[in-house]
């Protein structure tokens, strides 16, 4: 396979960029445009020379290993070791990412592509390449920003568990240590309408006296009715907190939780 020296580097040197700066995101670490670019640079080097080199495939593979490690070190600074491994891990998986994308794209369409050198004898195609990469940085972006938040998330949740009238009713709750809203002296846990409307049908707030307390919004200050409960058990895996005289506020707005969570606690719950 024929190919041009400039369109290796150019080809590969904004891939590199592409993936250093998918990976360092991803981490929330700081992103230099000196070391992306040093770094993509010695990553466009390795791809115009390793080729002139007579090696199989199993070995061109490990180089590409070490080539990658070398690449995500020089990427910027890290706090630990710990963090630029993990930075690495999602460095080979956007490249597998990439690679599979663009070699999916070009194996359907009858072309054939190097996913060492990352080209292919077609010129017209070089474009298309980038193209893939760049639509596949963009998704992958998106997809792994929405995992790393859903795990954020779920080291605040917890499984809440309390009883009103011989019933319990079990919901996940999410720490908000911003929360710090009270009834008196009484801690207030906001509900979501949609678990509200549950606990309405079971007629849980029917046999409660309601009660009202003040609540700081953006569009000023709001009055909930809030209803008290005994206790509520809040659980972090196997340990067991039990909260007593607890209020339970109902929201007006659905909580922004995609499902996840259906309790706000405050920062007395952890």
């Amino acid at each position: 396979m024929e190919v041009y020296v400039e369109y290796v580097a150019i080809n590969n040197f904004i891939i590199d960029c592409l993936l250093i700066l998918s990976a360092r995101k991803s981490m929330k670490l700081p992103v230099s445009k000196l070391f992306t670019c040093i770094s993509s640079a010695i990553g466009a080097a390795c791809a115009v020379v390793t080729p002139l080199f007579e090696m199989n495939a199993a070995f061109t593979f490990i180089l590409k290993f070490f080539e990658g490690a070398l690449i995500v070190l020089l990427s910027g600074k890290f706090p630990n070791a710990r963090v630029y491994v993990r930075c690495f891990y999602l460095f080979l998986f956007f490249t597998f990412a990439f690679g599979g994308a663009v070699f999916g794209a070009f194996y359907i369409s009858g072309v054939s592509y190097d996913v060492f050198s990352r080209t292919t004898p077609c010129e017209i195609t070089l474009t298309v390449i980038l193209a893939i990469v760049f639509v596949t940085y963009f998704l992958t972006g998106k997809i792994v920003k929405k995992l790393f938040k859903r795990r954020e998330i779920t080291n605040f949740i917890r499984r809440c568990e309390f009883t009103v009238g011989g019933k319990t009713y079990v919901a996940n709750g999410f720490l908000d240590s911003g929360n710090r809203l009270k009834y008196k002296s009484e801690p207030v846990i906001i509900v979501s309408p949609r678990f509200a409307d549950k606990l309405m049908k079971n007629e849980v707030f029917s046999r409660a006296v309601p009660r009202f307390a003040s609540v700081n919004t953006i569009a000023g200050e709001k009055v909930i009715k809030v209803y008290g409960i005994s206790k509520i058990k809040i659980y972090n895996g196997n340990a067991e907190n039990i909260i007593n005289n607890v209020m339970l506020g109902i929201s007006e707005r659905e909580l922004l939780s995609g499902g996840e969570y259906d309790l706000i606690l405050g920062a007395v719950f952890a």
